[in-house]
């Protein structure tokens, strides 16, 4: 019997997809569940309001932000990092079967519509309805509610805080992918159900877009879209989209073998592959975070392009009637001396105009969250740490994380409203007393 290379060399022979089984299967596991991820993702959403506190209270006080400018710029980096470990935890349950498809989709769907509810009234009832104290009328009372939102550094004309819409959209993307009906869409048919996966991949686009044209005030989207929006950044979901295709392309090569799905699941429990998909994950956080770089500098730079060759093909005096909004169109040279009365050339303003379509460019693509996976990166050596098959020892205590989580968020912001206040006190307690004063 001819011998195969492995024994002619004295290595040890690699074992195949299709031929892994309990029996065969490594001892190594990583010391890390989906319930640490679960964790350390609802301290990552406690992060991010931290940061949104102490962003607003710069702006009302520069002291603060001189103060916490250091503390701010850390916990915006933590924040990033809620939504990856997050859906990594949620992708965790899928593969283990921990939780079924129907579980995960009522639980997130569920969380999902009663955030988007409480939100909507929170918003029109109490926010706009305070507000309209203030205006004459209903759309000036959204206006100066949107104004306020402004102040925390938001200023794109919209508010994405619903992260249970993206998991919603992501447990949807794997249901229509792997689950097998058993009374409808059977046989060929079940192609049309796998089909059904570009759903959820359409709303994800269809929210970018509605982003990108609010950031640019194309459109004033109303405040009931808010809670209906993603708040992932486009390249995570591209992350998630390229782990799905790959559990689905490991069950393709594992059954191409003749096994069966039955197999392919008792597969799915094995520690090699789960240490298989620990190290694709990582590879692809690292490529992720280079793509999503790479796409927010050239992007931003083609943007800029554009609209200054666009630009560059008029001449001064039809930059500025244009700008200025005259009925009359300018000539050159009155234009440069309006720019001349202004202490302004014509240089100064083409390089400002340079500026502000750079600063154009890069809006949109902050507004939909480009750039904002380029951290991504940092989460490889917790990932390599991570098995989707290592059991948490108390289940229970998955259901109480958001429940601390949501405590905490409260604690933040009661003790940002007391600082706050301490503050405004301290710099306008005397005009404050005098209203006091007033109020019979």
């Amino acid at each position: 019997m001819r011998k195969t290379r492995e024994e002619k060399s004295g290595q040890k022979k690699r074992v195949k997809i299709h031929e892994v089984t309990a029996e065969n299967d490594i001892r190594y596991r990583g010391p890390l569940n989906c319930q640490h991820f679960q964790l350390l993702g609802w301290l990552c959403i406690v992060a991010a309001q931290a940061a949104a506190i102490i962003a607003l209270g710069g702006r009302l006080d520069a002291s603060v932000g001189e103060r916490f400018g250091g503390l701010q710029n850390v916990l915006e980096r933590f924040a990033d990092m809620s939504l990856p470990f997050l859906l990594i935890a949620n992708f965790a349950r899928i593969l283990n079967n921990s939780e079924g498809y129907k579980i995960q989709l009522l639980k997130n769907g569920a969380a999902m519509a009663g955030i988007a509810l409480a939100a909507v009234l929170v918003m029109y009832r109490y926010a706009v309805g305070s507000a309209s104290y203030l205006t004459e009328t209903r759309e000036e009372a959204q206006q100066l509610f949107l104004f306020a939102i402004s102040l925390s550094g938001n200023n794109y004309g919209f508010l994405c805080f619903n992260i249970f819409v993206d998991l919603f959209l992501c447990t949807l993307v794997m249901f229509f992918l792997n689950y097998r009906p058993k009374r409808f869409f059977t046989g060929k048919a079940r192609y049309i159900f796998r089909l059904f996966a570009l759903i959820p991949i359409a709303y994800e686009i269809a929210s970018i877009v509605l982003k990108i044209l609010s950031a640019n005030k194309t459109i004033v989207l109303p405040m009931w879209v808010f809670p209906l929006l993603t708040v992932k950044p486009p390249m995570t979901f591209a992350l998630f989209i390229a782990l799905a295709v790959f559990v689905k392309t490991r069950e393709w090569r594992f059954r191409r073998h003749g096994k069966t799905h039955e197999e392919y699941r008792e597969f799915l429990k094995t520690n090699r592959n789960s240490r298989n998909f620990s190290v694709f994950l990582a590879v692809m956080l690292l490529v992720t975070s280079l793509a999503d770089l790479v796409i927010f500098i050239g992007s931003s730079a083609i943007q800029t392009a554009v609209s200054y060759e666009d630009s560059y093909q008029s001449t001064i005096g039809e930059k500025l009637t244009k700008a200025t909004g005259s009925e009359t169109a300018l000539t050159d040279e009155e234009a440069r001396a309006m720019l001349a009365e202004q202490g302004m050339t014509e240089e100064e303003y083409n390089e400002a105009e340079l500026q502000a379509y750079a600063m154009s460019g890069t809006r949109a693509m902050l507004a939909v969250g480009f750039g904002e996976s380029t951290n991504l990166f940092l989460l490889a050596p917790l990932v390599l740490l991570f098995s989707y098959t290592r059991i948490p020892r108390n289940k229970q205590l998955s259901i109480y994380i958001p429940i601390a989580a949501a405590g905490l968020i409260v604690l933040v912001y009661l003790e940002g409203f007391y600082q706050g206040l301490g503050r405004l006190t301290a710099k306008y307690g005397e005009e404050l007393i005098q209203i006091i004063d007033v109020v019979p």
